[in-house]
Parts: structure tokens; sequence; C-alpha cells
């Protein structure tokens, strides 16, 4: 007999940054990476996302050019209850970036602010968005694509309602 249960996940946004250079910071706008809940089988089950956050990059006169990195923190839920980081994957596509104001320059397909294209597991901090020294002098809303995250729910998951940071770090540099 097959006992069904059900599993949900919810990834929260945390900022960090620091620069010296001016109106510099990133900072969530709006929504939170959700998954849907999910009947565990026993079996190794793959959801992707079905919200993502949109975040405000501030990098109103920036030159060195900047890029923002995400990393997750292992998924958790009360029991103790624990799915690895590293079982959250992410492709940096098909995401919108979106000029909102501010500074000299729109979104340059070549320079940036674009997606690096990047492909990994998000336990370690990967560069997800990018521009090249002078551009990306601006305000600007990035949304993620949200079929690109993949949460794998190995399958000794135990039923319950898990969270995770997800930190996103706006850093200068290309």
């Amino acid at each position: 007999m097959l006992r069904r249960v059900t599993f949900m996940c919810l990834a929260m946004m945390a900022l960090a940054s620091t620069s010296a250079e001016a109106a510099f910071s990133i900072a969530r706008q709006s929504g939170s990476l959700t998954f849907p809940g999910t009947t565990l089988t026993g079996d190794v089950v793959l959801v992707s996302a079905n919200g993502v956050p949109t975040w405000r990059v501030d990098t109103r006169n920036t030159t060195s050019g900047w890029n923002v990195t995400l990393q997750v923190s292992d998924f958790t839920a009360s029991g103790g209850k624990t799915i690895a980081a590293a079982n959250l994957y992410y492709s940096a596509i098909n995401g919108t970036i979106v000029k909102v104001g501010g500074g000299s320059q729109n979104v340059d397909p070549t320079n940036g602010p674009k997606e690096t294209g990047v492909t990994g597991a998000l336990d370690v901090a990967r560069k997800c968005v990018t521009t090249n020294p002078n551009f990306g002098d601006g305000r600007y809303d990035w949304t993620a694509d949200m079929t690109q995250f993949d949460l794998t729910i190995p399958a000794n998951a135990l039923v319950g309602s898990y969270s995770a940071t997800l930190t996103a770090t706006l850093v200068v540099g290309p």
C-alpha cells in the first residue's frame, strides 16, 4: 500500500551588499521563491518553482562593473528534518532585467546587466547577473525565470513544511 504525504518548500530572500560606491544596493521588491506542495511516494521527486522574487538592484554611479550571486541554506522543517541546499539547482537564463530609473545606461545585451547562463546547485554562491566595467549604471529590476529553479526531493524526505534562506549578494566587479 502506497502511503502519500505532502511536502512544501519555501525559500525567502535575504540580502547582503557591501560597497563604498554610491547608491549600491540590492533588495527584494516582491515575491518569494516557492515550490508547490508535493506528494511523497518513496521515490526521488523533481519540482520546479511556482513563484520567484523580483530584486531591485541600484547601481547608480557605479563604473567598476558588478554582479549578483545567489546561494541558499539547507531546507529545514520542525523535528530536525533537512533537505540539503545542494538539491536546489538554478540556471541563470530566460529571466528579465528591466531598467527602472536612475543612472545613464539601459540594459545592454552584450555588456549587461545580463544573466550569466551559469547552471548549478545553489549550496555555493553562483554568479547569476553581471555587467562589464563602465556598464550597469542605473536601477534595475531582475526577475529570474521560475522554470529555471528545480528542487530534487530525496526518496527518504520526511513530511513537513520546509523553508530556507535564499541570499542575493551584490558585489563590485564583473
